[in-house]
């Protein structure tokens, strides 16, 4: 993979699949939940400051609504064809006593799955490069292969980070069930409460912040790759903003400061949508104040 990525539409179609699949009870379950917290309303927090009027925050806002909700139903696709693989296998284990393959089994399409964040994460890490081009009027900038790189290998490993959970989930509620000798139905049960536990905590906000992630990482790559040194943390895209954040709002930083990518927006939280201001010709002071233990806290939450 060379060269700059083919931006994605910011409102992207529900995929084919979530459209034509033959819909179980629980999938839609899944689907009108998740949905519902991902059109939840929000509303600005304040009025936007002057440094802050070149960064079309309406349009961000509908990106991220929209990349979160369409991300939610294509990971819930793919969750519902895991669950139906996993309660067959586990049929057939219970059947079969065989206690050491219940030890062993495994989330199936994990690679389908990997694939699905990287896709993702590169069309918003393009789109976060595309927007601080707009806002500066930049030349377009061409993202090197070790960039792409990164962007899969760290989406790849956000994925493989959540797999590990469901399949160690699933797998004690097999092995749990067997042990206390219940019925194949009764264990199959079990293993679906595993799945509908992961369909409705995690995968909304899984969602929430590989999109933020990726997004704020393409502004902060091209922040630096067109050498602008100061950012301003802007906390003013949501309503419900955390105190973290709210100390941070409006805070000067160079981006040279080791601070400037340890401390990103959009990762402080799960639906933290604060972002990075870039500024031009600023000619005030770093105002950033050092992150306190106690601030640390709450960051890492």
């Amino acid at each position: 993979e060379t060269g700059q990525i083919a931006p994605e539409p910011s409102r992207p179609a529900i995929p084919e699949k979530v459209k034509d699949m033959d819909e179980t009870a629980d999938f839609s379950r899944w689907r009108d939940g998740v949905v519902r917290l991902a059109r939840k309303p929000k509303k600005a927090r304040r009025a936007p400051y002057e440094w802050e009027r070149k960064v079309n925050f309406e349009r961000i806002e509908e990106r991220f609504d929209a990349e979160e909700e369409t991300f939610t139903l294509a990971l819930l696709t793919l969750l519902a064809r895991q669950e139906d693989q996993m309660v067959a296998e586990v049929k057939r284990l219970v059947a079969a006593g065989d206690v050491k393959g219940m030890e062993h089994l495994v989330v199936k399409y994990q690679e389908a799955y990997e694939n699905e964040f990287v896709k993702r994460g590169k069309g918003l890490f393009d789109a976060g490069k595309d927007d601080v081009q707009k806002e500066h009027s930049l030349k377009d900038l061409v993202i090197p292969t070790a960039a792409l790189a990164w962007v899969s290998a760290s989406a790849r490993n956000i994925a493989q980070k959540q797999l590990n959970d469901l399949t160690f989930n699933a797998r004690q509620a097999v092995l749990s069930g067997v042990s206390k000798e219940l019925s194949e139905r009764e264990v199959t049960a079990s293993v679906r409460t595993a799945f509908d536990d992961y369909a409705e905590r995690k995968i909304p906000i899984s969602a929430a912040l590989t999109v933020h992630k990726f997004y704020e990482e393409g502004r902060e790559w091209t922040a630096e790759e067109a050498g602008l040194a100061f950012a301003t943390w802007s906390a003013i895209l949501d309503d419900a903003t955390c105190a973290f954040c709210e100390r941070r709002d409006g805070m000067t930083i160079r981006t040279d400061d080791p601070d400037f990518t340890k401390y990103s927006p959009g990762e402080v939280h799960a639906n933290c949508r604060c972002l990075w201001v870039f500024r031009e010709n600023y000619t005030g002071e770093e105002t950033w104040k050092p992150v306190s233990k106690s601030d640390q806290e709450e960051y890492y939450q």
